[in-house]
């Protein structure tokens, strides 16, 4: 004999009755609610950890223009590049070049991947930061030191807690 709701109908009236019941319908409910609200305490805990890698990057940044500005020769690229692969432990692309007003510049993208919304097809969040020091003024300077201060202060506050 073959099974079927068709020759239960016993089986066919249970099912109704479970789908019309409304009792316990809660627990239900609690549960596809809580699917968005763990994707998005997932999103928060991704973006948090893009946030500081970006301080990350934009300390870096700083401090290659800030020593490429205070070297000032014909190889002040070199030394910037070489500043920021020893600041920056990530994998990040970085260019230093001078403006027309001959401010020393610096820019640098990275990506940071993703642990939880990966799951909705983001595998990373680019990242990017800039930096400028004019080698002349020390004013340029120490505004973009007090920023690097600033990055790295936040930095060692953010892993202590």
């Amino acid at each position: 004999m073959e099974f079927s709701i068709e020759t239960s109908p016993m089986l066919a009236q249970y099912l109704s009755q479970i789908a019309q019941d409304r009792r316990g319908s809660v627990a239900q409910i609690f549960a596809l609610a809580l699917i968005p609200v763990a994707f998005m305490a997932g999103a928060a805990i991704d973006y948090t950890r893009s946030v500081a890698e970006r301080s990350e990057l934009q300390v870096a940044v700083d401090a290659a223009v800030l020593a490429g500005a205070k070297d000032a020769s014909q190889t002040w690229t070199t030394t910037a590049a070489n500043v920021f692969k020893a600041a920056y432990k990530g994998t990040a692309s970085a260019g230093f070049t001078k403006d027309a007003q001959g401010a020393y510049v610096g820019t640098a993208s990275a990506s940071v991947p993703t642990t939880f919304v990966g799951i909705a097809g983001i595998q990373q969040i680019p990242i990017g930061a800039s930096g400028k020091a004019a080698g002349g003024n020390q004013a340029d300077l120490v505004g973009c030191l007090n920023r690097a201060a600033t990055s790295a202060a936040f930095r060692s506050l953010h892993w202590m807690a």
